[in-house]
């Protein structure tokens, strides 16, 4: 899926996805507005955060083109995310206070991670019997201090897409 060029997006009833008003598709963005952290689904123009990772230029090459050739199919957004730290600027000086309900949409965000809904291949007899073979992995590039959050985030979004297996978070080293 492609970003809106306008940028123009509304909020659905459920607060952790978001409408492209365009083309009416819809992506996961889920905010931690405490530790101003946004969780939200990879587009195509995204395929550059891969440069965060610590690996050879050659893999980096290498999970960039399989990005760029699975990020247009229809439902990538349901499995390939980003995650970002999101830069508040208090323009009124007050804390925020003056701020509109939805102000975290416009501030600038820079990437501190990745994720991916995979599928478990190695499953025991109990959990394929429960369905519970999907988890959601997350990479983050350097922000060791917020592993905690990063994680209560992810199992967040598991629960939004109904997996019910562990979340997982690897910090690049």
């Amino acid at each position: 899926m492609k970003k809106n060029p306008r940028d123009r997006y509304r909020i659905t009833r459920n607060r952790m996805v978001i409408q492209d008003e365009d083309t009416n598709q819809k992506i996961l963005f889920c905010i931690d507005r405490k530790n101003m952290i946004v969780f939200r689904s990879m587009l195509e123009e995204d395929v550059p955060v891969i440069n965060g990772l610590k690996c050879t230029s050659s893999q980096k090459r290498k999970r960039k083109k399989v990005l760029k050739s699975v990020l247009p199919e229809k439902n990538s957004e349901n499995y390939f995310f980003v995650i970002e730290k999101i830069e508040p600027i208090d323009y009124f000086g007050d804390n925020f206070e003056s701020e509109e309900w939805d102000w975290i949409y416009g501030y600038p965000r820079h990437p501190m991670g990745i994720g991916v809904r995979t599928k478990n291949e190695t499953l025991n007899v109990v959990a394929e019997q429960k369905g519970n073979n999907e988890n959601i992995e997350a990479i983050l590039f350097n922000h060791e201090d917020e592993v905690n959050e990063v994680l209560r985030i992810v199992e967040r979004v598991g629960r939004h897409y109904g997996i019910e297996g562990k979340s997982y978070i690897q910090q690049m080293k």
